[in-house]
């Protein structure tokens, strides 16, 4: 369903996009560099694509995630988590760590934005075990009002995104957002 006749064109991150050089005001590129062996060909091929002045927000999972529920479950189900990583594509022989995206990107010619830190403890929790199907049971199985979810659950999760963020500013979180700017040239 395309009601406003867009132009869908597939590609791989790992070889050169299809675009002209200075094509883009902006690139979002979501959990897509932790797969690839070399990221900086592909942010590479982002700043190419920007035009002067652009700017690209990334999303990548990073291999220094201590303090996290992932690194937390890497420890105490070392089984369960690697072969989760392995179904999810996941290598840490060459996903970086937060400081390496954020190197690779300024290799790769950007001014770093800003880099923020995300999944620490209590987003993975909601996102991946029990708050789900805790969630689906209430409101799906068992029929509680969806009433009860604004009243109760989402002040306990603003709870929860709370703490992950005080644990975001101690620089724990097994992702990171990373936004970019190409710089203009003269």
């Amino acid at each position: 369903n395309n009601p406003n006749g867009l132009r869908f064109i597939q590609g791989s991150a790992e070889r050169p996009f299809v675009f002209s050089d200075n094509s883009f005001e902006f690139v979002t590129c979501f959990d897509v560099l932790e797969h690839l062996k070399n990221p900086v060909a592909a942010l590479r091929e982002v700043y190419r694509i920007l035009k002067p002045g652009g700017r690209a927000l990334f999303h990548m999972p990073v291999s220094d995630f201590g303090g996290t529920m992932d690194w937390l479950t890497s420890r105490l189900q070392p089984e369960k988590w690697a072969e989760s990583m392995k179904e999810a594509g996941h290598d840490y022989s060459y996903i970086l760590t937060r400081a390496g995206y954020v190197k690779a990107a300024q290799e790769a010619g950007f001014e770093i934005l800003f880099s923020r830190r995300f999944n620490s403890l209590f987003q993975n929790i909601f996102d991946y075990h029990l708050v789900h199907r805790l969630l689906n049971r209430l409101f799906y199985r068992w029929k509680v009002p969806f009433f009860y979810y604004h009243r109760v659950v989402a002040p306990l999760i603003e709870l929860g995104v709370s703490f992950d963020r005080v644990l975001q500013k101690a620089d724990i979180g097994g992702s990171t957002y990373l936004g970019v700017r190409k710089r203009q040239e003269p």
